[in-house]
């Protein structure tokens, strides 16, 4: 009979523990038995069917609450178009490039997309397309931009930093491009800090690219007391591991002296003729040395020149990172997005 009695309870408070949760368990103890005489017939009277009755029940209403697992099915490139085509308002025709990827590698896809009216440039292989750039995933498709130039190039450029990807769409103008800069987390997609501010470029090794600056800062002309002349340079970024973002190298303003002393050379005297007068100097993290001077004429006009130095490899390069002794047009600054700039220690 003992033994039937300890069944019983221990079957009892397992059931109570499966069907109430582990957090309850402490709420329902069981309680002691003896060999004493008040062990009656009606101990006795619970059968193994009975317990096996209520084990059964219990495991039914176990199997009822447990949550069913999530399934993940990995959506389409049709099905991203069907959900742009709705959300725009267009048929998938008008949807002018369209390009799909696991942009956070969160293994789900995402895409970028323009739509609009296509239209074919010489410069432009693939074409530009005059409409609105959009982000779409399974939640829904946003736009993005709708871009004031010529439209943009039919072509998505990736920033692959160990995995770490931006998407660059390419604004075309007459004189160059304006790179528009995306990172994607989870369901969100936002621009990055230092996008829309120039034309980035390829990345030059797996950690740092180059974004070429569109000025107008060749010359002064005093006849109508303005700054002109179309210029393109080089401005250098990074991507940091450590805060998993991008970062410029931005500029340090340093001595003729302390110049001197980085390149193991007097680069501004090697710059600057007897007429020149020297602006600024800028030193970088990745070993460049930017030397700004000016040149003015008789008649009131200067022209605003530079040299790019590069300290570790002892050279000379012009404004696309290639190796030149020519001197360069327009003025560097210490950097061209000082949100995210990183200076060298002084």
């Amino acid at each position: 009979m003992m033994k039937k009695i300890f069944s019983y309870l221990a079957i009892t408070t397992s059931i109570m523990i499966a069907g109430c949760g582990a957090q309850n368990a402490t709420s329902w103890p069981v309680q002691e038995t003896t060999n004493s005489s008040e062990n009656t017939e009606a101990n006795e009277a619970v059968s193994e069917s009975s317990a096996e009755q209520i084990s059964e029940e219990a495991s039914d209403t176990v199997e009822d609450t447990a949550p069913e697992a999530e399934e993940v099915t990995e959506i389409t490139e049709e099905q991203l178009k069907e959900i742009l085509s709705k959300d725009a308002g267009v048929n998938e025709e008008q949807i002018q490039f369209f390009t799909m990827d696991d942009y956070d590698n969160d293994g789900e896809n995402e895409a970028f997309a323009i739509i609009g009216e296509k239209t074919d440039y010489d410069i432009y292989e693939g074409g530009v397309v005059e409409g609105p750039t959009w982000f779409v995933n399974s939640d829904g498709a946003k736009k993005l931009v709708e871009g004031d130039g010529m439209g943009f190039e039919c072509e998505a450029q990736i920033l692959d930093f160990n995995g770490k990807k931006y998407i660059v769409l390419q604004e075309a103008y007459a004189t160059g491009e304006l790179s528009f800069v995306y990172e994607v987390k989870g369901k969100e997609v936002s621009e990055a800090p230092f996008s829309a501010i120039g034309t980035v470029k390829e990345q030059d090794d797996e950690a740092s690219f180059r974004i070429v600056d569109s000025s107008y800062d060749a010359e002064y002309d005093p006849e109508i007391d303005a700054t002109l002349g179309h210029t393109w340079k080089s401005y250098y970024f990074f991507y940091d591991p450590k805060t998993e973002s991008v970062k410029e190298y931005g500029g340090l303003e340093i001595s003729k002296e302390k110049a001197a002393e980085l390149a193991g050379r007097d680069i501004v005297d090697e710059c600057l003729s007897a007429d020149d007068e020297l602006e600024n100097i800028y030193y970088r993290g990745n070993g460049i040395i930017n030397v700004n001077y000016s040149r003015k004429t008789e008649d009131g006009y200067i022209s605003y020149l530079h040299r790019n130095y590069n300290v570790e490899k002892g050279c000379y390069l012009d404004d696309y990172f290639e190796e030149s002794d020519e001197e360069q047009i327009g003025t560097y600054r210490a950097a061209l997005c000082e949100d995210i700039a990183e200076y060298p220690a002084e």
